[in-house]
């Protein structure tokens, strides 16, 4: 009678085991379904984060660009009227030099009445 109940007992034992393998392989399967939606879900939130970002320096890149030429734009017309100064002095030199020399000298006048 021992016998039969520890064969009883046993196969007991042996049932409820394998409804505890069941469940924990179920409950594995569903772990790894999760991970992977997580794993797909962070790959669309990369990706659309990824073209946000792709965007917003895209604007900002324009927007750099922009100021840029015109900057560029400023730096060239300044450059022309220093060129078109130089050749005006220039050309008050060669005629004499009288309006140069009236320039400096009040300058330099005025810069000892400062002092």
């Amino acid at each position: 009678m021992r016998k039969e109940e520890a064969e009883a007992d046993l196969s007991a034992t042996q049932r409820d085991l394998t409804e505890a393998i069941k469940r924990n392989t179920g409950l594995l399967d569903l772990i790894r379904d999760l991970g992977k939606a997580q794993l797909d879900l962070n790959r669309q939130l990369d990706s659309t984060n990824k073209q946000i970002f792709d965007n917003e320096n895209e604007e900002e890149r324009k927007s750099n660009q922009a100021q840029k030429n015109i900057l560029k734009a400023q730096l060239e017309s300044q450059a022309k009227e220093i060129d078109i100064l130089k050749t005006e002095i220039n050309l008050y030199k060669k005629k004499g030099g009288h309006i140069y020399t009236k320039v400096t000298t009040n300058r330099r006048v005025a810069q000892l009445n400062d002092v």
